[in-house]
């Protein structure tokens, strides 16, 4: 009996033994178990704080990128309103190039007519002379009736050079110009005036 109380203490004593051992050893495991659930709740902290600094930068880059369209929409409609613009200038250079044609044109217009000028003065010159001589020669009516049957002649000479003259089909008429190349498209006309003799 001795011996069953012996074997039952010793029992008892491993048996507490055994249980105080596996209590460290729980205890160590739960704080190193505690340990772990820290490192891993700070690891979650760390995690979730580079969580928020990415979601902060995407939603940067987001705002980024939203104004950076904004801004190469704004740069295309600047681009297309310059081509516009380069496209008027290009039609207001090919226009002022025809008004500097125009005005050359109106230059070379304007000395032909200063020109003409000069020989319609010496024309009217040689007019009022002949015009002084009609007078006199017309002082009489044998006078008149020479000056009659002379123009008859150069009216008839003038009909016979125009008959015999080919026609110059190429030619459109005078094209709305008074004077053209320097000269005259009207024909000249002849006013005779008589005057009785004194």
């Amino acid at each position: 009996m001795r011996d069953k109380k012996v074997i039952a203490i010793i029992i008892l004593a491993a048996v507490i033994i055994f249980g105080i051992v596996g209590y460290y050893t729980l205890l160590s495991e739960k704080e190193s178990l505690s340990q772990s659930v820290n490192q891993i709740k700070g690891q979650l902290t760390v995690l979730e704080a580079e969580n928020r600094a990415f979601t902060v930068a995407l939603d940067k880059e987001r705002q980024l990128r939203k104004q950076l369209a904004q801004e190469k929409e704004a740069l295309e409609q600047t681009v297309q309103a310059q081509e516009e613009r380069l496209a008027r200038l290009s039609e207001a250079e090919k226009t002022i190039a025809g008004l500097n044609l125009q005005i050359a044109a109106l230059r070379n217009n304007a000395q032909a007519l200063n020109e003409e000028e000069g020989y319609v003065k010496l024309d009217f010159a040689g007019t009022a002379k002949e015009s002084a001589a009609l007078k006199d020669r017309q002082a009489s009516i044998i006078e008149l009736k020479k000056a009659i049957k002379e123009l008859k002649r150069q009216m008839y000479q003038t009909k016979r050079r125009i008959k015999e003259k080919p026609f110059d089909f190429s030619v459109g008429g005078n094209r709305g110009f008074l004077i053209r190349e320097g000269k005259s498209t009207y024909p000249a006309k002849i006013r005779i005036e008589v005057t009785p003799a004194q």
